[in-house]
């Protein structure tokens, strides 16, 4: 399990994937979501839905309340992730989001406390590049430190090149 930024040269490869587990990490720190990051994210991307922005036909909705963004969720990840997760690849000129698998298990409120995990999934040498797949999950509670529900789960491809 990895407990500090890896840093490895390309000829190092094989170093990064020795830490590849199946151990995640421990449950980073909180992260509060609150209708201003909902609306925000509405607005940057287009999506108005109802369960999601208009507070009083949410309100009569199945979840008592609005909603976060599926994709509002997975983009927390790279607030949440665990610092002792990060992966430097000496001589990479930039990190591209190459895509992944996500499963949305559990909506979650506003107000609710997001904490996340990672682990190291896989890493492949591609040509000149080099592909971090991370795996994560992605606990909500309406409690400050609570135990919570799965929300999401799923991975994280990340491709230095």
């Amino acid at each position: 399990m990895l407990h500090e930024i890896a840093r490895a040269g390309r000829a190092d490869i094989s170093a990064l994937q020795a830490l590849v587990s199946a151990e995640f990490t421990q449950w980073g720190p909180e992260v509060v979501v609150t209708q201003k990051m909902i609306n925000t994210f509405a607005m940057a991307t287009g999506d108005h839905q109802w369960p999601d922005v208009d507070l009083e036909r949410a309100a009569k909705g199945p979840f008592g309340a609005t909603v976060a963004h599926g994709f509002l969720v997975l983009r927390l990840l790279y607030t949440l992730r665990s610092q002792d997760l990060g992966i430097e690849i000496e001589g990479s000129r930039q990190v591209v989001h190459a895509g992944g698998q996500y499963e949305f298990k559990w909506p979650v409120k506003v107000g609710a406390f997001v904490r996340s995990r990672h682990r190291l999934a896989a890493v492949e040498e591609q040509g000149n590049n080099v592909s971090i797949t991370y795996a994560y999950e992605v606990r909500a509670s309406l409690k400050s430190g609570g135990a919570g529900r799965l929300a999401a789960s799923g991975r994280i491809n990340l491709l230095y090149i």
